[in-house]
């Protein structure tokens, strides 16, 4: 593993986009990247899962229950523009509960490095490692 990432997005940010128990499905994550590496990221994966966490009380992962894989491919990253990764099978949210993302990718070897961060406002709710 070259990286892995695991954010939360509370269900009050997920209401606050529009999701309701009639539009509940997810079919795509995008990100914009400042700074971009040109090396590809290979097996890039996106994975999400329902949970009751808000935030992360230590610096440790948090075990995802039933995770589901909605997006696998290589991919590099783009500086300055929104790249956005569409799932090859929408998730279904529950509408009740927040989401756990999880994100990583695997290169044997690399160059530099590409990290990918998540930051609130108001609470810590992203973990990474490189």
């Amino acid at each position: 593993m070259d990286q892995r990432v695991q954010f939360i997005i509370t269900q009050a940010e997920l209401v606050a986009a529009g999701y309701t128990s009639t539009n509940n499905k997810i079919r795509s994550l995008a990100f914009n990247t400042t700074t971009a590496s040109t090396q590809t990221m290979n097996a890039f994966t996106i994975k999400i899962s329902h949970t009751a966490s808000d935030s992360f009380a230590t610096t440790s992962f948090l075990a995802a229950s039933s995770p589901v894989t909605v997006y696998t491919a290589n991919t590099a990253a783009a500086a300055n523009v929104w790249k956005t990764h569409t799932f090859s099978t929408a998730f279904t949210y529950n509408v009740t509960s927040n989401l756990l993302v999880e994100i990583c990718w695997n290169n044997s070897t690399y160059t530099t490095n590409t990290t990918v961060k998540y930051t609130a406002t108001t609470s810590y709710r992203a973990i990474y490692y490189i």
